[in-house]
C-alpha cells in the first residue's frame, strides 16, 4: 500500500463513481516516477494504482497479462548487474 514498485497498475472497466480520489502519493508516483499512458489524475482515470484506490461497491478491472513480470525482470537485471 506504499504505491513504490508500480506493478499493481489496474485498467478500470467500469464506472468510476466508487472509486476514491487518487491521493497525492498516487498521483506523484503514477506521472512522475512510472508515467503510465492514460492516468488522468482525476477520479475517473482509466488507470489505477491498486494498492491504492478505495472501492465503495462492485467496480470491473482488467489486470495485464504482463502483471509480475515487471517485477521480475527488474530483479533479474539487479541481479544480472551485481554479478558483472
Amino acid at each position: 500500500r506504499t504505491c513504490a514498485c508500480g506493478t499493481c497498475w489496474v485498467g478500470v472497466l467500469s464506472d468510476t463513481s466508487k472509486l476514491s480520489a487518487p491521493a497525492a502519493r498516487e498521483i506523484d508516483k503514477v506521472t512522475n516516477v512510472f508515467a503510465y499512458e492514460g492516468f488522468t489524475e482525476d477520479k475517473d482515470s482509466p488507470i489505477r494504482m491498486a494498492c491504492q484506490v478505495k472501492c465503495y461497491g462492485n467496480v470491473s478491472i482488467v489486470i495485464p497479462p504482463w502483471h509480475g513480470v515487471l517485477q521480475k525482470l527488474k530483479r533479474m537485471q539487479t541481479s544480472a548487474a551485481g554479478q558483472e
